[in-house]
């Protein structure tokens, strides 16, 4: 079911390519090393970088439920899919 849903989001709506983690070969390692590519780039051009970097783990624990459904249905995932 997952890889259906995945599959009309990935048609229906603009997902950036920047956007890892959960889509086929874009896993967190791709990110990473997405990542550590444009700060090898920008050192090698003679830019300076600078990196925060923030832990939002705890952030996404408590999903209410309704709401991820109403985005969901916002989205197109059809009610039959609920079931």
């Amino acid at each position: 079911m997952r890889d259906v849903i995945v599959d009309h989001l990935e048609r229906n709506i603009p997902i950036q390519d920047s956007q890892h983690g959960f889509r086929k070969g874009r896993s967190c390692l791709a990110n990473l090393l997405a990542f550590l590519d444009k700060v090898t780039e920008s050192i090698n051009n003679g830019l300076c970088v600078d990196v925060i970097l923030l832990d939002f783990a705890k952030a996404f624990d408590p999903v209410l439920h309704q709401h991820l459904l109403r985005k969901l249905r916002a989205n197109g995932i059809h009610e039959k899919i609920f079931k």
